[in-house]
């Protein structure tokens, strides 16, 4: 879990700064993490966007499994 919570923290640091905003606070819960952020006029969808993508890439590298299932034929 430490890994995860240094992850975790290098990420919200370094989009924050690409991004100009602060992180007010946030929670790292077992499936999920809450933000609370000031985004000065920031796209908070596309600093969402990069810190997802660039979670689901490491966690795809370091397991042999995906962050998403796969998709369900219909």
């Amino acid at each position: 879990m430490q890994h995860i919570i240094y992850l975790t923290k290098l990420l919200l640091a370094l989009y924050c700064e690409k991004f100009q905003c602060s992180i007010l606070s946030y929670c790292l819960m077992d499936t999920h993490v809450h933000i609370q952020l000031d985004p000065r006029r920031s796209d908070m969808s596309k600093f969402m966007h990069g810190i997802n993508l660039c979670y689901a890439q490491y966690y795809n590298k370091s397991t042999e499994g995906t962050v998403m299932f796969s998709k369900v034929d219909s």
